[in-house]
């Protein structure tokens, strides 16, 4: 006579939908119903017994199995744990990396995966924009240079820093400190209502036009020195032009517009 056993079922695990980088995994069996739970390796190779499963200081993703084991020695069919890593990663560019005291740089982030934002210009603020546009107010110490760093946090909760030490160097452009540039720019009026008017000593190639969050709105091609931008169409805000003359000088202006 051949006794049929009743069909094992899958057990039931509080796998998360994904870990974060360097964190450690902790899969365990839920209400476990059955003698025991036996694990296996992505090739199916045993592993270990028990009702929890741990896998320390993760660094990329992996496959576990587990399969359910009653008192009659019957085992249920695999069930599939795909353990996935967060790929949060920081990152970013700044547009220039040596600027007259005053001046702003625009940064751009590059991060992988992030969703929250918080930079530190190490002047005393932290600034949560995703694209920020930062002046520079004082000189430097340490030969004037300044670090950035940029920390970003994924929408499943995970973190992720990178720290660029003394990549922003803050020359004075009255007294000479680190000046390699003898090019001027100037704008007005400042607020402006339809049209601004920029001058240089240097013919100035291209201007862009950025919103206050980094996103570019304009970009225009010149070959003068004194260049005339119609604001008329765009609504009152804060702008960031990035002017740039033919001696790869630049300079980046906040304008108002009203």
């Amino acid at each position: 006579m051949i006794k049929v056993f009743d069909q094992i079922n899958l057990p039931t695990t509080d796998i998360k939908t994904s870990y974060c980088k360097g964190s450690t995994v902790n899969i365990n069996v839920v209400n476990p119903a059955y003698l025991s739970y036996k694990w296996y390796d992505s090739g199916h190779a045993y592993l270990m017994d028990g009702t929890k499963y741990t896998l320390s200081s993760i660094t990329t993703g992996n496959t576990v199995y587990v399969k359910s084991l009653d008192l009659n020695g019957c085992l249920s069919d695999y069930l599939e744990q795909k353990i996935i890593v967060d790929n949060v990663e920081a990152s970013f560019t700044p547009d220039i990396t040596t600027v007259t005291i005053g001046d702003a740089i625009k940064f751009t982030n590059t991060s992988v995966n992030a969703s929250s934002y918080s930079w530190n210009f190490f002047e005393g603020d932290i600034i949560s924009e995703q694209n920020p546009v930062h002046y520079y107010n004082v000189l430097g110490v340490n030969s004037k240079k300044f670090s950035v760093q940029l920390t970003v946090k994924s929408p499943g909760g995970c973190i992720d820093s990178v720290l660029k030490d003394e990549i922003i160097t803050v020359i004075n452009d009255i007294t000479g400190i680190e000046k390699n540039k003898e090019v001027t720019f100037s704008s007005y009026p400042n607020p402006v209502s339809e049209n601004l008017s920029l001058k240089s000593n240097e013919r100035i190639k291209t201007v862009k036009i950025f919103n206050i969050s980094g996103t570019m709105i304009e970009s225009l091609i010149f070959d003068s020195e004194t260049v005339t931008i119609d604001f008329s169409s765009l609504k009152s805000d804060i702008y960031i032009l990035e002017i740039n003359g033919f001696r790869d000088s630049k300079k980046s202006v906040k304008i108002i517009k009203k």
